[in-house]
């Protein structure tokens, strides 16, 4: 569904946003108990890693070298 990687629905089920279906260029998700239209583009910014995680794996990968 919209091309999202396990990770990024992982990512989402986290954060409370459930994608619910695609309507063409847009698409309905659940967030926090509200259903928000988006673009799939949006989807995909939600669903990307946070500056947190980023720095996190940037350490960890340092770290082992």
């Amino acid at each position: 569904m919209l091309g999202l990687t396990s990770q990024e629905m992982e990512r989402l089920v986290q954060r409370d946003i459930h994608p619910v279906r695609i309507e063409g260029s847009d698409c309905l998700i659940r967030m926090h108990g509200r259903v928000v239209r988006c673009t799939p583009h949006d989807l995909h910014r939600l669903a990307a890693p946070s500056l947190r995680e980023r720095m996190r794996g940037r350490i960890n990968r340092h770290s082992r070298a």
